[in-house]
């Protein structure tokens, strides 16, 4: 879901998120494991080619999904550092 904000927050329209979600499970099973990186910003930036739009914009739009993507993990990790935390403290 953070791959496709950044889509929307980079001025991607409704192509580009919908390219982004299929690129992202594309890239799952396609060309794992650097598919989870290639496939959200390749699939916003094949989107909106299709919808329509220049290619600058297609690649601004690819290139919010690839930085929402990266925030995610950013968040991810911090959630399980976080979890560790809790369990490392719980023990004593």
């Amino acid at each position: 879901v953070t791959p496709m904000l950044g889509t929307k927050y980079s001025g991607g329209g409704k192509w580009g998120n919908w390219g982004c979600m299929i690129g992202t499970i594309a890239g799952l099973f396609i060309f794992p494991p650097w598919g989870i990186l290639i496939g959200p910003f390749a699939g916003a930036v094949i989107g909106e080619l299709l919808g329509g739009k220049k290619s600058a914009e297609a690649f601004k739009a690819g290139l919010g999904a690839f930085i929402g993507f990266l925030f995610s993990v950013v968040v991810k990790v911090s959630v399980c550092g976080y979890f560790i935390y809790c369990f490392v403290a719980a023990l004593f």
